[in-house]
């Protein structure tokens, strides 16, 4: 089975009462990039983009940003 990884930003976002529009400004990254991640558009995201959006919510582990998990089949 395939897998993808399932960034947990939605729920960050929601946890810290923070707007998509704050995340990007407090992360320094354009709001789109924060739109495309929330929209499951993960191609050729930077690492340096996911440890600004770590270091917004203060956050030491990988584990509390993303996960892997098996992707579903198309029946």
């Amino acid at each position: 089975m395939n897998k993808k990884v399932n960034l947990k930003l939605r729920d960050l976002i929601e946890e810290h009462g923070m707007t998509q529009k704050e995340l990007a400004t407090k992360a320094g990254v354009r709001e789109n990039t924060i739109s495309n991640l929330l929209k499951d558009n993960k191609q050729g995201v930077r690492f340096e983009t996911l440890a600004r959006i770590a270091s917004v919510f203060d956050l030491n582990d990988p584990n509390e940003l993303f996960e892997i998990v098996d992707e579903k089949e198309n029946s």
